[in-house]
């Protein structure tokens, strides 16, 4: 018994210095009341043991968990042994070498987290650069990490040095000149967009924002320009996202009321920003401007990224 109790502290210390290795210095507003979790069992070895094809130590092996790793739980069996999964096939590990511990899981809507500084992803090679702005899929949660998947890699980033992106959610990708709206994690729109022309006067700001503000049949007027849009959504001081299509407006009758906007539309995307941007607003065709206008609300968040 004190064998495996030794064991299961060595297990418990190597979980715990991936824990402190990253240091938390900056306190995030973490949004997590809408982040689904359940309680998941999984196998943990307390030193490294087999992965056996069936339940006894004459079998083939199948693979090795190495101390501190863990596999989920299938089921347990009456004379000692665990059941995982491992590669997509189910095998056995013997409860000599290992224990069943709790973690948390995100379960029901798709949820994404957002990195919010340079830091450290704790991956199965080591810990790995991340960077600022990097959106994950969030798959585990604990106290004090995230469990992301991101295009590239996966592993834990510290909770205060990220946050959690839920409800309806605006990213605006400066190199692509695109906006993606999501609601939940899920993609329910893609625009090609005009932002900022990249001067120090008229550029878009990057950031992480939230829409302070939103409007509609208004004009927005600076030093040399006097524009009327349909719909406007602030986010950072006076930069928002807005129409700027080209349009035509009629009553009824098909009689024109007013035309407006001052973009055609092949005019959206590309390398337009460069020399006819907008003066620090995100430009968006008409039908796309009142899409996100109907589907965020005060408090949106809004990723503005290169």
């Amino acid at each position: 018994m004190e064998k495996k109790n030794m064991k299961r502290l060595m297990a418990y210390a190597l979980v715990a210095a991936l824990a402190t290795q990253s240091p938390i210095t900056v306190k995030a507003s973490e949004k997590t009341s809408d982040v689904k979790i359940s309680e998941v069992n999984y196998v943990m070895a307390l030193s490294n043991v087999n992965i056996r094809k069936y339940p006894s130590t004459e079998s083939e092996k199948l693979g090795l968990l190495k101390t501190g790793e863990a596999l989920k739980l299938n089921f347990e069996t009456s004379d000692g042994w665990y059941r995982v999964k491992y590669n997509d096939v189910y095998g056995y590990i013997s409860k000599d070498y290992a224990e069943i511990v709790e973690r948390k899981e995100v379960v029901g809507d798709k949820t994404q987290a957002i990195v919010l500084e340079d830091t450290k992803l704790y991956t199965d090679i080591g810990p790995l650069d991340i960077k600022k702005y990097t959106i994950g899929e969030v798959t585990e949660v604990n106290d004090i990490y995230y469990y992301i998947k991101t295009d590239k890699e996966e592993g834990y980033v510290a909770k205060d040095k990220s946050d959690i992106l839920t409800d309806t959610y605006v990213i605006v990708d400066i190199s692509d000149q695109e906006l993606n709206l999501f609601n939940k994690g899920e993609l329910i729109l893609t625009t090609p967009v005009v932002t900022g022309t990249p001067t120090k006067s008229r550029e878009t700001h990057m950031g992480y924002f939230e829409i302070y503000d939103k409007s509609h049949d208004r004009y927005l007027v600076g030093p040399n320009y006097r524009s009327y849009v349909d719909k406007m959504m602030k986010f950072n001081n006076n930069e928002g996202l807005h129409d700027a299509e080209y349009h035509k407006d009629y009553d009824e009758n098909g009689k024109l009321i007013k035309s407006h906007g001052w973009r055609e539309i092949s005019e959206f995307g590309g390398q337009t920003y460069q020399h006819n941007g907008s003066h620090g607003c995100v430009n968006m065709p008409h039908d796309a401007a009142v899409e996100v206008y109907n589907n965020t609300d005060v408090g949106s968040r809004v990723l503005v990224k290169e």
